[in-house]
């Protein structure tokens, strides 16, 4: 186990770190207003937190903005700590907030338009985040088709309680 320097992610232009964020860590709210806290993203000491599976390891990464210059800093918190453990979390982050995704374009053709345009006002910067593999994807896609949230939580609750895995996190 190791704790690994920080990284630097540079996203393309027009990303607010604050707006994807917080798609993350704030899952839908039932129709009776009841919300959900999330289950596998966590924002602790001004950073989000995440782990994943690399080469069969767990990585525990943490991505935080810096706020003069719109880089993300990211590290690895728990996990191996060797250089392709590093690259492949930096390519994790990079796909779960889609850094290097242009939205320039979109942004041009949305402008002539007066709903997408009130849209993007409201989104500005926002990415929409990716899930980290094909498999959580489709989990993900199967259970969000249930009309009942609570429902949908529970089983995501208890899918992660039996087949997820946990990261010893040193020093604690």
């Amino acid at each position: 186990m190791g704790v690994q320097g920080d990284m630097v992610i540079i996203p393309r232009q027009l990303f607010d770190f604050a707006r994807t964020l917080r798609f993350i860590l704030s899952p839908p709210a039932a129709a009776d207003g009841r919300s959900f806290e999330s289950l596998l993203d966590y924002f602790e000491a001004g950073e989000y937190r995440r782990v994943v599976e690399v080469n069969g390891k767990l990585i525990l990464y943490g991505v935080s903005p810096e706020s003069t210059t719109g880089t993300l800093r990211a590290r690895i918190l728990a996990g191996p700590a060797q250089a392709s453990a590093q690259r492949a979390v930096r390519e994790i982050i990079a796909r779960q907030f889609s850094t290097d995704l242009d939205l320039g374009p979109f942004h041009q053709q949305a402008v002539s338009d007066p709903v997408l345009s009130r849209l993007v006002k409201h989104f500005w910067g926002m990415r929409i985040p990716q899930a980290m593999t094909v498999y959580e994807t489709l989990i993900s896609a199967i259970l969000e088709q249930q009309i009942n949230l609570a429902f949908t939580h529970k089983v995501k609750q208890a899918l992660i309680a039996t087949y997820g895995r946990q990261v010893p996190i040193p020093g604690s």
